[in-house]
């Protein structure tokens, strides 16, 4: 069979990567780059600039998802708008290594020397099992509250996803109401006349 010597087996477990999204990056710097040289071009900025419509765009959206959402799901939410660009992405094949180096120094040393690994193991998931597995839990347990536990993930980031959607359901819903607002208020400035 195939033997593993320590050295060729040592890695930092996390073998993740900081994979931002470049080209989401890289479209959001674009887009408002164009956005920006559009609205320059055409004169003043301070034209484009409305503090109320921003209060009824922002505050709105805002107070909409506060009342549709848990204040604290919505707080959380900002974290997972992070993820987006700056999630941990790991290859199976890294996690494959992970577990085959765990299952070979497991088998050489106990769970002594898996307890001893378990502090170098950057992935939080698989940190998880392998406490389970040092603490003696039996097999069937541990696939269960690992099951549970990706339950528990899945519900979130689904919740979380949910936030985000309604986000932006709600944004321009209120942009266009700040629109028809500020063109009320211009057409009333126009028919009282310079005089007022």
């Amino acid at each position: 069979g195939r033997t593993f010597s320590s050295n060729s087996m040592k890695h930092n477990y996390s073998g993740k990567k900081k994979a931002s999204d470049l080209a989401s990056i890289i479209g959001i710097i674009t887009g408002f780059t164009l956005i920006f040289y559009a609205l320059r071009s055409g004169g003043d900025l301070k034209i484009f600039w409305d503090p109320a419509a921003a209060m009824i765009t922002f505050g709105g959206t805002f107070a909409a998802i506060c009342m549709s959402y848990p204040i604290g799901l919505v707080f959380r939410m900002f974290g997972l708008a992070i993820k987006v660009f700056s999630e941990q992405i790991r290859h199976p094949e890294e996690i494959a290594k992970d577990l085959v180096h765990l299952a070979y120094m497991s088998k050489q040393g106990g769970f002594l020397e898996l307890e001893k690994q378990e502090n170098q193991i950057g992935d939080k998931f698989l940190k998880y099992g392998i406490t389970m597995v040092v603490d003696g839990l039996d097999p069937l347990t541990i696939r269960e509250l690992m099951e549970t536990e990706i339950e528990s993930i899945r519900e979130r980031h689904t919740m979380g996803q949910k936030i985000l959607r309604s986000t932006a359901a709600y944004g321009p819903s209120f942009g266009l109401l700040a629109t028809i607002i500020g063109l009320i208020q211009l057409l009333s400035n126009l028919q009282s006349g310079p005089e007022g």
